[in-house]
């Protein structure tokens, strides 16, 4: 019983986290990515293709590139 109760937890949260992910991803290609036209909509086709994967594929290989890192 209480193993269900916390996977209900961990799923929640889980949910919740991966829409902020594919969100704040998003935002950022259409706002701040500083790639051609074409590799936007490449970007864009992987999220709606593989949803939450894709967000996440592009925060590694895309967002960290981009984005300067503090101390730095």
């Amino acid at each position: 019983m209480t193993t269900r109760i916390a996977g209900a937890c961990l799923g929640g949260v889980g949910a919740f986290a991966v829409l902020i992910i594919f969100f704040g991803m998003l935002l950022y290609l259409f706002r701040c990515d500083r790639s051609s036209t074409r590799m936007k909509i490449l970007w864009l086709f992987i999220f709606f293709l593989t949803a939450w994967f894709g967000s996440s594929l592009y925060f590694f290989v895309a967002y960290q590139r981009q984005v300067p890192r503090e101390g730095s």
